[in-house]
């Protein structure tokens, strides 16, 4: 049943008029950094700043110079700062508690924080992933001004399991603002990488990737020329990362999808890109994951119109694709998540036009089921993202809208393994405002993180919730 309370969401005050301010400055051990990618010819060490030498086996890539700022309680300052846009209005981060999901309404809320990062005019949320000890990182960018394009950098955070954010790390792409951070991993051993794009104008649009400690300090980054978004990562067994997007657009020819797998050095190991299958827009790769046998599994929309499900070995050899056209080729037709059973199937969520889709299929590439689902009374219905729990139930978040896209609804529904439904609860979100939930990820304790943003009235902010499903 559809929820009638309206939260406090995002910190937003009565009727939108404002942020609801909390603690100004950073809480207790939160620490901030800034890197900025240059055109040097081998990535920087983190623990000395010299020369880590240049990667090998990717020749597509270029390697950048990660020079940035750390600053922490002890006052250590181990980077300089150098080159690249800045954030040029100084301030203290503002963050405060928020509602996502009222009590007894599915899912149990644990808590829920906004955050407008130090020195920034806003910040949008993209992507969620959590460590193995519980650890929460979050992925977007950060903005400087009003319109999103005047200032852009990508951001990392790091959350504790109890929502205390412990670093914000802010990295700046050359000499223009104009970043987004997409997807994002903890690798074996802790560390994290991120993949964004950076853009000088529109049709310069290119990818990189950056591994930071657990600390949010800088071990690498590099130019990833052929990949413009890097929209998810999933780590590998070996302590590298397959990473799933598109190429760059020029302007006049749309671009293939692109999934590459890369070493932990984050050197280039192989490159798979399905064929478009129209003459439509986007082709981009939307969603990765590994089953245990280390084969890798690819959700991608072609074309703006097919949906395709495609497994490679761990070397990248094709074992089968499953292309999904829409029954009328002018609606779109988007898959955005996909998580892989300890069994080795797969779930996969998108849309096709006006309705969510969630469909499970088997190892060898056929459907097991699927679902498509109308929003109420006509509207608009997509799901996002996918979180599996451990007893092998599933959350899909996403958003419905009402058939003139006046109101809107933040969207969750848990299914069993066989698509039954557990629990489905739509949250009025104020979609004036423009609330969003991007991605989801599940803790060790089998508890779910929510990440998305709100545009605000002004700028927008970001929010990252805990809830037991």
């Amino acid at each position: 049943m559809r929820n009638v309370i309206i939260p406090i969401l995002l910190g937003l005050g009565p009727l939108g008029c404002g942020p609801l301010v909390g603690p100004l400055g950073e809480e207790e051990g939160a620490t901030t950094g800034t890197t900025t990618h240059g055109v040097n010819t081998a990535p920087i060490d983190a623990a000395t700043g010299g020369s880590a030498g240049d990667p090998s086996g990717g020749p597509a890539m270029t390697s950048g110079s990660l020079v940035g700022s750390t600053s922490s309680d002890s006052g250590d300052d181990p980077f300089e700062t150098s080159g690249g846009a800045s954030l040029d209005l100084p301030s203290p981060a503002v963050e405060a508690d928020c509602d996502v999901w009222p009590e007894g309404e599915g899912p149990t809320p644990l808590w829920c924080k906004t955050l407008v990062p130090e020195d920034a005019d806003g910040a949008r949320a993209e992507r969620v992933a959590v460590g193995p000890g519980g650890e929460i990182y979050v992925s977007g960018h950060a903005q400087d001004g009003w319109v999103e394009t005047e200032w852009k950098h990508g951001l990392v955070v790091r959350y504790a399991p109890d929502g205390t954010r412990l670093w914000t790390q802010v990295l700046e792409h050359g000499p223009v603002g104009f970043d987004d951070a997409w997807g994002i991993a903890v690798l074996d051993g802790g560390d994290v990488v991120v993949g964004g794009n950076g853009a000088t104008d529109a049709f310069a649009e290119h990818g990189w990737l950056a591994r930071l400690t657990s600390s949010g300090d800088p071990v690498w980054d590099l130019d990833q020329p052929m990949m413009a978004y890097p929209r998810r990562i999933a780590a590998t067994a070996d302590g590298g990362f397959v990473v799933v997007g598109g190429e760059p657009y020029d302007g006049i020819v749309e671009p293939p999808a692109r999934i590459t797998r890369h070493a932990a050095d984050g050197s280039l190991t192989w490159l798979y890109g399905p064929d478009a299958m129209d003459t439509y827009s986007e082709n981009t790769g939307r969603a990765v994951g590994l089953d245990a046998a280390g084969n890798v599994y690819v959700a991608a929309t072609l074309s703006s119109r097919t949906r395709m499900l495609a497994k490679l070995s761990p070397a990248g050899g094709v074992l089968w694709e499953h292309p999904m056209p829409p029954d009328d080729p002018t609606q779109w037709n988007v898959a955005s998540d996909l998580v892989v059973t300890p069994e080795g199937e797969v779930l996969v969520s998108g849309y096709v036009h006006d309705q969510a889709w969630l469909a499970r299929f088997t190892t060898d590439g056929m459907e097991a089921w699927s679902q498509f689902i109308d929003a109420p009374d006509g509207g608009h219905a997509g799901l996002e993202a996918l979180a599996l729990l451990p007893g092998g139930d599933v959350v899909a978040g996403g958003w419905q809208t009402s058939a003139d896209f006046q109101d809107g609804w933040l969207w969750l529904r848990r299914l069993g393994p066989d698509g039954a439904l557990v629990w489905d609860v739509a949250v009025p979100d104020l979609s004036v405002l423009g609330t969003t939930l991007e991605d989801l990820a599940v803790t060790p304790e089998g508890d779910v993180v929510m990440v998305g943003s709100s545009s605000g009235v002004f700028y927008p902010y970001v929010w990252v919730a805990r809830v037991q499903p």
